[in-house]
Formats: C-alpha cells, structure tokens, sequence
C-alpha cells in the first residue's frame, strides 16, 4: 500500500515497507516512465509501474527515513497532473 501527493513540479510517493526493512534491503528503479520498488531477491515488488508522463531521472531519488519509503520524482512537463 502506498499515498502520494504532488506539486507542480514533482510527485511524492510513500510506501509503508514491512516491518525490520531496511534501505540496503530495497531496490528501487526509476526511468523516464517507469517504477519499480521492492525487496532484493523478491519477486513480486510492492510498486511496478509505468508513468502517465515522463520524470526526469537524474533529479528523482529515494529514501528510507523512520520506517518508510519516500520517492521523490521530478517531472519533465512542470504543472502537468
């Protein structure tokens, strides 16, 4: 399960990963239109998707804070929802 909210300029995902997760056990992709993220060694990742638009993938990144996933993904077209 995981929210999400954005800006005009970029899009904010949470994921709530299991508990005793930790970041060096998550691997994240992101392209230009595409999402993964999920465990190393699972199968199954908790977020597998395409974009609506395209993000710019040198400025996205991730992070694990306090338990929970953040994924910040810049967009290529600002004020698009």
């Amino acid at each position: 399960m995981y929210e999400w909210d954005q800006t005009l300029e970029e899009v904010r995902i949470y994921v709530n990963p299991p508990p005793q997760i930790k970041a060096r056990d998550i691997v994240c992709t992101i392209t230009s239109t595409h999402l993964s993220l999920g465990l190393k060694g699972s199968e199954q990742p908790f977020i597998n998707e395409d974009f609506f638009s395209k993000v710019k993938v040198s400025e996205s990144d991730w992070m694990m804070s306090d338990g929970e996933i953040e994924i910040n993904l810049q967009k290529v077209q600002k004020a698009q929802t």
